[in-house]
Formats: C-alpha cells, sequence, structure tokens
C-alpha cells in the first residue's frame, strides 16, 4: 500500500485538486474548494520538488486543507455573509408565513380539531372548540397544522 503512495507525482495531485474543485460546483459548500486549492498547491510544490516524501505531500494537503477551511469561515464570518437575512427566514416555509392570518371556520371545532380556507388551500386546525362561521387567527404551526385562537369580536365604537 505505501509503495503507490511513494509513486505519487504532481499530475496525481493536479487530478484530484481538479476532481474536488469540480465537486465544489456541483455541491457548493466551500470545502470541496478549499480541498482542491490544497491539493493544486501540493502539486505545484510536487512540481517544484519532486523529491518531495508522500508523507510530506499528505501532511502539506491535510494542514492546508484544515487552516484554509477555518479560516475562509472566520472570515467569512466577520464580513456576515452567515447571517440570516430576517426576510428570507421562512422561504419555503408556507405554513410559517400564515402565522397572524385570520379566517373563518368550514367545519366547527369539536375536540380541538376542524378546517379553515386560506387562500386555495383547506387547512387542518387545532384549538379551543367554536362554532363553524367563527373568526378565527393562526398564532402557530404544529407539522402540517395550524394552530388558531378564536378572535374576539371588535366593539363599536360611538
Amino acid at each position: 500500500m505505501f509503495e503507490l503512495f511513494s509513486q505519487l507525482e504532481y499530475w496525481h495531485w493536479l487530478s484530484l485538486g481538479c476532481i474536488l474543485l469540480v465537486l465544489e460546483m456541483l455541491a457548493p459548500s466551500t470545502l470541496f474548494l478549499w480541498m482542491g486549492v490544497s491539493a493544486l498547491v501540493v502539486s505545484a510544490l510536487e512540481w517544484l520538488f519532486p523529491s518531495l516524501s508522500w508523507q510530506a505531500q499528505f501532511l502539506i494537503f491535510g494542514g492546508m486543507s484544515l487552516v484554509t477551511f477555518f479560516a475562509w469561515r472566520h472570515w467569512s464570518k466577520s464580513k456576515g455573509w452567515d447571517d440570516v437575512d430576517e426576510e428570507y427566514s421562512t422561504l419555503n416555509q408556507r405554513s410559517a408565513a400564515l402565522i397572524g392570518r385570520r379566517a373563518v371556520l368550514i367545519e366547527p371545532l369539536k375536540n380541538g380539531h376542524g378546517r379553515i380556507q386560506l387562500d386555495d388551500t383547506y387547512w387542518r386546525v387545532e384549538g379551543e372548540d367554536c362554532a363553524e362561521g367563527t373568526q378565527v387567527e393562526v398564532t402557530g404551526i404544529k407539522g402540517a397544522t395550524l394552530i388558531v385562537a378564536p378572535v374576539a369580536p371588535q366593539s363599536a365604537v360611538n
């Protein structure tokens, strides 16, 4: 096995670096990016210093991969690139965007379960028992079920 490692040449590292960079394009996570860059650096070092031992090649590759990855993470956090924008925090979470919306019960809430229609979708709801036609407000989510509370009728002010 070690004989195989001792036969590593610069083009092995060059190939590995290119493969890792292609993987980064297919699955962007910046992990493969820094491993690919490290493999390309080892390739250049192996080309410049052909007598570089395989142990040194692997140490340089592993060390550079770790250092560059964690340096990138630290730098990107300091730039605020990891912060989630509140505007997009409910992206692809349709039910989370429904909190605060009001609707009328199309089925009475019996034993804590009923149905409402919001836009073009019927939703299963949970809450305190109410009659059909009661206006409710969505206050939370439990799986695919909306949690609702009855809306107190507005008193007329003269």
